[in-house]
């Protein structure tokens, strides 16, 4: 169905198509949702990281969990699920945490999302470690992801 309020921006040799307020970017047969364009994410700094294992964790603090961040993991596993990394979600603290997940540390492979004010993206130890507010962890999912499918 075409959507009469769509519109389409190019980045380099990428076509988004803006539908429902998102970005949606088709490459090699799938669908990607954003929800900053890469021009939006100009000023969101990130050190170096590549994908050095077949597993990753994406760790988070249950005391921070709500749908902000259930949409941000979401769209970090869609990306890494892609490039058919085994992906685990995994608690910081055993404290709240579903009994069915484990608890990990930055001792293993894993993107690891924590609440702060403002936006950070670095590396410690193992982990990326995506920091900031709801909007902070969306922007740095976007980026991430625009990396790992080498928009930018």
């Amino acid at each position: 169905m075409q959507d009469n309020n769509s519109e389409v921006f190019e980045y380099g040799n990428y076509k988004f198509q803006r539908t429902d307020g998102r970005y949606v970017l088709e490459l090699n047969g799938n669908q990607y949702i954003f929800d900053n364009t890469p021009y939006d994410l100009s000023d969101v700094n990130i050190e170096n990281f590549n994908i050095e294992s077949s597993k990753y964790y994406i760790i988070f603090n249950p005391d921070e969990k709500d749908l902000n961040l259930e949409y941000s993991i979401q769209k970090l596993y869609l990306v890494l699920r892609s490039f058919n990394v085994n992906i685990q979600l995994a608690c910081s603290t055993e404290e709240g945490c579903d009994s069915n997940l484990p608890v990990k540390t930055c001792d293993d492979y894993a993107f690891y999302f924590k609440k702060s004010d403002g936006i950070k993206i670095y590396n410690d130890n193992k982990c990326v470690v995506i920091e900031g507010d709801n909007q902070g962890l969306s922007k740095g999912v976007d980026k991430i992801n625009l990396i790992l499918l080498k928009v930018i």
